[in-house]
């Protein structure tokens, strides 16, 4: 298997943060993608100034679907429905 990975992209999967710009690179997205996902509340973020950081506990957080780890899974219901 090729790992197609370059080592600016592996630094990144590293950082404890990420600007919406390395974000872009990270997942593959487009500017305005990663901006509405920060509008709309879906990615949670910091801003320090006019600098916008998002955890990346927030984009672990985004990929697994919005579950937040600390959140328990939802109840079921006796015919296995959430």
């Amino acid at each position: 298997m090729v790992n197609h990975m370059s080592t600016t992209d592996t630094s990144l999967q590293d950082a404890l943060v990420y600007t919406p710009k390395e974000l872009q690179v990270l997942l593959k997205l487009s500017k305005n993608t990663v901006y509405g996902l920060l509008i709309s509340g879906t990615l949670r973020s910091i801003q320090i100034g006019r600098k916008r950081l998002i955890p990346r506990g927030a984009v672990e957080d985004y990929l697994r679907g919005g579950e937040r780890a600390e959140d328990p899974p939802p109840e079921r219901n006796r015919k296995g429905k959430t």
